[in-house]
């Protein structure tokens, strides 16, 4: 005797021996596909964009960060000895701060930083010349 879901059975028994059906009877319905949401008040589920890809999967280039970091050690050390350092680390600020906004390099405040330092410095050196002068 077959049971309802196709299996071979012994004439004598009442169940099927393979899925536990009561012969002559229909398997159950399947229990209903609810969807899961959150519980009320819990905060939704966030997305995040998808990192950026690069074709054949070849690695990005790297932050070009010297000119800044070069910009703000020479303003600090231009300081520190009140030196012709300063239009250095201006020429070298300016030049970071670019890279940084065409997104070749990731230190836009340091390249600010010494850039601003090697304004003071210049002035600084500048006063220097004149106090001197007179």
């Amino acid at each position: 005797m077959r049971c309802t879901a196709g299996h071979d059975n012994d004439a004598g028994t009442n169940f099927c021996l393979v899925c536990g059906l009561a012969l002559g009877t229909a398997p159950p319905p399947a229990p209903p596909v609810t969807p899961s949401y959150p519980p009320p008040g819990a905060p939704a589920s966030v997305t995040y964009p998808a990192p950026a890809w690069t074709p054949y999967g070849e690695a990005g280039r790297p932050p070009q960060n010297g000119m800044g970091v070069a910009s703000l050690v020479l303003g600090i050390v231009g300081l520190i000895l009140c030196g012709i350092l300063g239009p250095l680390a201006i020429v070298f600020g300016a030049m970071g701060r670019s890279r940084a906004t065409q997104g070749l390099a990731t230190n836009k405040g340091v390249a600010t930083a010494g850039f601003v330092l090697g304004i003071v410095t210049t002035v600084l050196w500048l006063l220097a010349i004149l106090v001197n002068v007179s």
